[in-house]
């Protein structure tokens, strides 16, 4: 299925603070909050919300905050929104969305806590080294490949506000028909992916549907011409502007893409070819 679990990596140094942008981290969030919920339930389902969402209800967010990301947990209904965001007024550069399995936000929060007090076990140097290739010391023995350590984040904040959950109208994208301006930086991205393919899957077509660059994924249509399957390619924006692939899924009954692929058919923005 589409709507995958997986964690977030942050630092591991935990320190109080109060409100260290200037401005309350509810009227910062609310706004991403809510469209992220609207994004997931649009192009996931309603039922990757916990299966018993209800618009108006009133949930409690937990939020922990470093210099330059968000991490709010919304427990009730499976998510995490992960905010990229610059200081000092923590304007919104990228969204992200994770699933958890806690029952609550607390047990979500000190999952969190636990998994990136360990995500350095076993690394060494820093991030922006590149890993060093398996080698051999000088008696023979073969040394493992470096794994470089990920850059570290203070949390300087643990905050909780009251949030009502929206009705689950379309993404604003999709309800205006719109993309951004930098359209095609995302369209670039996809033509060298479809570059890629050429010799395996024949003449390739590349679908991209109206989206934002606060989405959380882009999904984007894939038809091959040759033998390679039909299925769908995700996008994410990372914090410096840039557009990541995430990963290639095949149409196949195990997948559940039939939804997502008739909503990028209604709605596409592009058509890219190689």
């Amino acid at each position: 299925m589409l709507h995958t679990w997986f964690v977030w990596v942050v630092g591991p140094c935990l320190a109080a603070s109060s409100n260290v942008s200037g401005a309350p981290v509810d009227q910062i969030l609310r706004s991403p909050i809510a469209a992220a919920i609207r994004w997931q339930a649009y192009w996931e389902g309603v039922d990757a919300l916990g299966g018993n969402y209800r618009p108006g209800a009133r949930m409690e967010v937990r939020v922990l905050r470093t210099p330059t990301h968000l991490y709010a947990f919304l427990a009730p209904l499976r998510l995490g929104v992960d905010i990229t965001a610059s200081p000092p007024d923590f304007q919104v550069q990228a969204v992200g969305i994770t699933g958890s399995a806690a029952p609550n936000n607390a047990e979500a929060v000190a999952s969190f806590l636990q998994i990136r007090a360990e995500v350095g076990s076993g690394c060494s140097g820093q991030v922006q080294q590149a890993p060093r290739k398996a080698g051999k010391d000088q008696t023979g023995k073969v040394l493992p490949v470096s794994r470089p350590c990920p850059d570290q984040e203070a949390i300087l904040g643990d905050e909780t506000f009251a949030f009502v959950l929206p009705e689950l109208t379309p993404p604003d994208s999709i309800r205006r028909k719109s993309v951004p301006a930098n359209k095609d930086t995302l369209a670039a991205e996809v033509k060298r992916y479809l570059k890629s393919r050429g010799k395996r899957c024949g003449a390739t077509t590349a679908r991209i549907p109206f989206y934002s660059e606060t989405d959380p994924r882009v999904y984007v249509l894939i038809e091959s011409a040759g033998d390679c399957p039909r299925g769908v390619v995700t996008y994410s924006r990372a914090a410096d502007g840039r557009w990541e692939f995430g990963k290639f899924f095949a149409d196949l009954p195990q997948e559940e893409l039939s939804g997502v692929i008739a909503k990028v058919k209604a709605n596409s923005a592009m058509t890219i070819t190689p």
